[in-house]
């Protein structure tokens, strides 16, 4: 027990520490390359901060344990909404362009939606339904990809702006401090090296958190939905408050999208390709529902002024621990 603890501690270092510079390294990429930030959010820190997620569903499905995947996936985008927004709220209001809201928050809404409306009239999801989640998830990152020169265009007229000077200041500084002369490639490199150490060592505080509740006799339902989901977002929540801290909102927001889009098209796209998930009708009345309602709250409150503030924070917060509840209560 005592050796879990001490696992638990020292994995939350290093996943700080490497999450702290993958968001430097993203950002300092963004400006040289002149791909906008929350491009770098809905790809490389989103993709890169779901493969936790990949690993385990997998895994899970190549054993028959087609629940486990499925209640990765769901209770992870309810982490990714409930904690990650909550928490990072409480540091620094959330706030995102509406351009971006219009575009990729509405698809992770209509996502969300196409996924419970499927697993609601199906009562799984089939081999045919994970091939369409991949090819829709395809289709999503060329169009990413194809939207690159008219942002490129914005970013230019931007960049004569005084407030993008001041959004690049902080920018400029970390890149001073970490890579002064280093090449473009080199910053790939490293870019890769941070995220490994994200990876390991959530897997590793992964591993801590479930023998610690095992340990106190929590059953693995509850492990699935609540302790593996938070365990996998960890890398997500990391990232989320490194941005935060640097006023990067717009890496903070895409990486929230990106990560909850990746999950049900991406992950469950495989998952489901390997071994066909059962839908439980408590699950897709409970757990569909809050993720559901999470996703259009989240919209919501990006499209006011002040965003996503402390108060609300605390909203997202306070839903999340109904999901906790519903673990207990229900197990």
């Amino acid at each position: 027990m005592i050796a879990n603890f001490f696992l638990l501690i020292m994995s939350l270092s290093v996943l700080i520490k490497s999450a702290d510079f993958f968001i430097d390294s993203s950002v300092i990429i963004a400006k040289r390359l002149h791909i906008s930030k929350m491009v770098i959010g809905l790809t490389i820190v989103s993709i890169g901060t779901s493969l936790p997620e990949l690993a385990i569903s997998t895994a899970a499905a190549f054993n028959g344990h087609s629940q486990i995947a499925l209640g990765n996936v769901v209770g992870s985008n309810i982490c990714n909404i409930g904690v990650i927004l909550g928490i990072t709220a409480l540091i620094n209001p959330i706030t995102c362009p509406r351009k971006n809201i219009k575009s990729e928050g509405f698809l992770m809404l209509g996502i969300t939606i196409l996924f419970w409306t499927l697993s609601a009239l199906l009562g799984e999801i089939p081999r045919f339904i994970g091939g369409l989640y991949l090819i829709i998830f395809v289709i999503f990152l060329v169009c990413l990809i194809k939207r690159k020169p008219p942002e490129l265009q914005d970013l230019i007229s931007d960049e004569k702006s005084e407030s993008n000077e001041k959004e690049y200041s902080e920018v400029e500084v970390n890149a001073d401090l970490h890579d002064d002369n280093s090449s473009t490639l080199n910053l790939i490199v490293k870019l890769a090296l941070a995220m490994t150490a994200v990876l390991v060592s959530s897997e590793y505080m992964i591993r801590a958190t479930v023998a610690l509740a095992r340990g106190f006799n929590v059953s693995e339902h509850i492990i699935a939905l609540s302790m593996i989901a938070f365990g996998t977002s960890l890398p997500e929540l990391s990232v989320s408050i490194a941005a935060i801290k640097k006023n990067h909102g717009d890496i903070l927001v895409g990486n929230i999208m990106g990560s909850n889009i990746s999950n049900i098209l991406l992950i469950l796209g495989v998952t489901s390709l390997i071994l066909p998930i059962r839908i439980d009708a408590l699950t897709l009345k409970l757990d569909y529902t809050m993720m559901a309602f999470l996703s259009v709250l989240m919209i919501l409150f990006l499209y006011q002024k002040n965003g996503i503030n402390r108060n609300k924070g605390i909203v997202f917060l306070g839903l999340y621990s109904l999901v906790l509840w519903r673990c207990i209560s229900f197990s």
